[in-house]
């Protein structure tokens, strides 16, 4: 859970990508941390593995504030 949020409710699912394994996408709905119906953040991620030692990700927040968060990222083990 993360802070302040006292709720949140979230979608897990499976990522088709070149590779033979799969890579993962999520949705999740923050919540308020005093009221339940109060929805305060949305986050969405996906992680796609491309070769055996890296990973591509996309990630998006965005607040009933207005903030907008976009994150790209490249994993890649050595």
């Amino acid at each position: 859970m993360k802070e302040p949020y006292g709720s949140l409710f979230g979608f897990v699912w499976d990522v088709p990508s070149c590779r033979a394994e799969t890579g993962e996408g999520s949705v999740a709905l923050l919540f308020g941390e005093d009221d339940l119906f109060t929805l305060a953040e949305i986050v969405a991620e996906v992680e796609i593995p491309v070769s055996a030692r890296s990973e591509l990700s996309l990630a998006a927040t965005v607040t009933t504030a207005g903030a907008f968060t976009l994150t790209f990222g490249w994993d890649l083990n050595l």
